[in-house]
């Protein structure tokens, strides 16, 4: 098991966190609060699309998928469109999974 030492090393320069954010944000981003080493995105799919440079669509799962391609739900986006201030800084960025649970998950 890893100690609460270990996990606050691989935590991000708080700085380099607030850099992102506001990066994001004066692109016309909303950004959430950081959680442990991430933080959540909202805009438009216009702002989306020409950010990371792929046009989303929504499944029938609430699965974000890429438009043309409706059986390959969509993880992470390509991040060579971010500034490169943003990608020296940003690992990732991904959507999450639809739920598990909840209204029309059961049969």
């Amino acid at each position: 098991p890893a100690t609460p030492q270990q996990i606050a090393s691989l935590q991000p320069d708080p700085r380099v966190i607030a850099e992102a954010k506001r990066e994001f944000e004066a692109m016309g981003f909303r950004t959430g609060p950081v959680v442990g080493f991430s933080f959540s995105l909202e805009g438009t799919s216009k702002l989306f699309r020409d950010t990371f440079r792929v046009n989303l669509v929504y499944g029938r799962d609430g699965s974000v998928q890429r438009r043309g391609k409706p059986t390959q739900p969509l993880e992470f986006l390509p991040i060579t469109g971010l500034p490169d201030v943003l990608r020296r800084s940003v690992k990732s960025v991904l959507f999450s999974p639809p739920p598990a649970f909840g209204p029309g998950v059961l049969p």
